[in-house]
């Protein structure tokens, strides 16, 4: 296996041993209990995330990154304060995602992502509503998806995108406030000191009683997202 391959990358850093070796994710191999599972895609320094498992013992986090060098710090606050519902994974979220059982993780959190903000950049965004509904597959009954941006063009497409999967989800609300009590991110305070507007959007997922996504049926979901693409377009 090549020193590029992402599973290699992960299994090197963090703590990740040959869990992402595995056909699936074991939550309770890798953390040792059977707590809730809460990851945040981008966990950069690991200070959100962090602060939350200090807050929250009874939950476990798990923290997904592509940049190591970051990632090593919130490694190393994780030690001096003995978290051990705290772990960090420097590979592709996608990867993880195909990895993680379907209907196992109370929350998601994906604070300011990229918002590649020119125009013949945005397809690299990462919100998509193809990615929403991987997100939402993996997610428990009533689980959440929380999002941050301070770009009020990528806000209005994670709205888009959500909106295109309307079925998928009990509940959407968006505010200009964070839903969670709880600490922020190196970013979040960055930009809330230089006076950007903040833009917060949470979902929260519905499942069906057999399992699937919801009372409403789920074919068209690419061609509804591929029409609300165009419709940006035009815009």
């Amino acid at each position: 296996m090549s020193v590029s391959d992402p599973v290699e990358n992960a299994l090197d850093c963090f703590d990740a041993g040959d869990i992402l070796r595995a056909e699936k994710i074991s939550f309770e191999g890798l953390f040792r209990n059977l707590q809730p599972v809460e990851i945040e895609i981008g966990c950069g320094k690991g200070k959100f995330l962090i602060s939350r498992a200090e807050q929250c013992p009874g939950i476990n986090f798990l923290g997904i990154d592509r940049v190591a060098k970051w990632m090593k710090a919130g490694q190393r606050k994780k030690g001096r304060l003995n978290l051990q519902n705290v772990r960090f994974f420097r590979t592709d979220i996608r990867l993880v995602l195909e990895k993680t059982p379907l209907q196992s993780i109370h929350i998601f959190h994906l604070y300011f992502p990229d918002p590649w903000p020119k125009r013949r950049h945005r397809p690299r965004r990462l919100v998509t509503a193809k990615f929403l509904q991987l997100l939402h597959s993996r997610l428990l009954d009533g689980g959440l998806i929380e999002m941050a941006t301070d770009d009020a063009d990528y806000f209005s497409q994670m709205k888009a995108e959500a909106e295109a999967l309307s079925f998928l989800w009990r509940e959407k609300r968006e505010s200009r406030e964070r839903f969670l009590d709880t600490a922020k991110t190196s970013y979040e305070i960055k930009y809330e000191s230089a006076g950007r507007k903040l833009y917060y959007l949470e979902l929260k997922a519905a499942i069906s009683r057999n399992g699937g996504i919801g009372e409403r049926a789920s074919g068209g979901v690419e061609e509804r997202a591929s029409g609300r693409a165009k419709e940006r377009e035009i815009l």
